[in-house]
């Protein structure tokens, strides 16, 4: 057979031809394939980082004593709205994915107290109590990072108790003015997103007659061991009340649970 180099040329170009095609095809898939990847990458960017962001910056600017509709606008409608038989008092249960949300209000729809407990590791408002951080006394908190031995302020009140399968822990404090006669408060409810290393729940296991839902019998903050144990609690709830409302006589008014702030047993029948 005779050795053409024209016919070996032919073969070889075309040769290079298909690689060519085959380069410039899986080119094109890497491109649109990149495409595809931000836009997933841009679309995870919205729905997740972006809207947790902005809820964030949303519930840190939420103030008592407004109009209820103000929240429904912020958070869309309610899931729960619960109304006591012998109360003037309204609650109204707000749930999302990062976050429930407790307010309760008037028979006018104003807000007289608002809670925030994270159920999101990563969803971690900080609140300012008024004035901050000129106004002596005054503290921030931020949720699932700032421990109970954090805050500058002794509280006015501590009350928690362990049960058989629920458990709730609250503090609250009131600055007077500097605070603008508002009670501020900070807690762990067992509907939220929970640190494995609370060591309060073991404070209270440890001393049951401080299982309580008022003052008279709150632990002494010289108790070595309860200061221990708010070193090692991390807070998972901020709750803060119109000015000159306590939420103390208001407590028998917030109708489901023993804790302040959502109840699990009402929540829980949510599916994920």
């Amino acid at each position: 057979m005779k050795f053409s180099f024209y016919k070996l040329r032919l073969k070889a170009e075309k040769f290079w031809l298909i690689v060519l095609i085959g380069v410039i095809v899986v080119s094109l898939n890497a491109i649109v394939s990149t495409g595809t990847n931000l836009l997933q990458i841009k679309s995870t960017l919205e729905t997740t980082l972006f809207k947790k962001q902005h809820l964030i910056n949303t519930v840190e600017k939420l103030v008592p004593g407004t109009d209820i509709s103000y929240y429904i606008n912020k958070f869309g409608q309610p899931l729960f709205i619960n109304v006591g038989d012998k109360t003037e008092k309204k609650e109204w249960v707000f749930v999302n994915e990062f976050f429930y949300l407790d307010v309760v209000t008037d028979l006018d729809n104003q807000v007289v107290y608002f809670a925030v407990t994270t159920r999101d590791k990563t969803f971690n408002p900080t609140f300012r109590t008024a004035g901050y951080p000129n106004n002596s006394p005054s503290f921030k908190v931020t949720l699932g990072s700032t421990r109970f031995s954090d805050l500058p302020t002794t509280p006015e009140q501590i009350s928690g108790c362990v049960g058989a399968r629920r458990f709730f822990y609250h503090e609250l404090h009131y600055l007077g003015n500097p605070g603008h006669y508002k009670t501020y408060g900070v807690g762990i409810n067992d509907a939220g997103i929970l640190s494995e290393e609370d060591a309060i729940w073991d404070f209270l296991i440890e001393n049951s007659e401080y299982c309580t839902f008022v003052n008279e019998r709150s632990p002494s903050l010289e108790n070595e061991s309860f200061l221990t144990a708010r070193k090692n609690s991390i807070i998972n709830t901020y709750f803060e009340t119109a000015p000159l409302v306590s939420i103390s006589s208001m407590s028998a008014q917030i109708f489901v649970g023993p804790s302040i702030g959502v109840d699990l047993d009402q929540v829980r029948i949510l599916k994920e």
